[in-house]
């Protein structure tokens, strides 16, 4: 029994007795440890493997459709974003014109319309 334990702890001149409930600690630690520890290199090739395979292939996708696209403009989708900025310099040549027209017959005709409409109101009313 003591040998066997010292056995399984590895190191029978250090007190086999205390070291083996240490040890059967250390064992149930270190059994739970490979697990994490297992799942660690599991996880990071894993991750890795599919990060490697996805990420360039993503990335260069990525990379490649969205400045070949941006580059090109043949998708739709990304030139939305790019006539925006052609739409926005569009809508600036409406945007005076609106303004001539809002300033004009906005603000200058109504504030013309008001003060000669009370002038003609005031012109038959003293006149009646």
């Amino acid at each position: 029994m003591g040998r066997q334990s010292g056995d399984h702890t590895g190191v029978e001149s250090l007190t086999p007795g205390q070291r083996a409930p240490h040890q059967d600690k250390e064992p149930h630690t270190r059994a739970e440890s490979p697990t994490p520890r297992q799942r660690v290199p599991q996880h990071g090739r894993e991750s890795h493997t599919r990060a490697e395979s996805p990420s360039p292939g993503q990335r260069d996708q990525h990379q490649g459709s969205g400045s070949h696209t941006k580059a090109a403009g043949p998708i739709p989708g990304q030139r939305v974003p790019h006539q925006g900025r052609e739409t926005n310099t569009r809508a600036e040549r409406p945007t005076p014109r609106q303004r001539v027209p809002h300033q004009g017959s906005g603000s200058h005709t109504r504030a013309e319309s008001p003060t000669p409409g009370q002038r003609e109101l005031t012109g038959p009313a003293g006149g009646n």
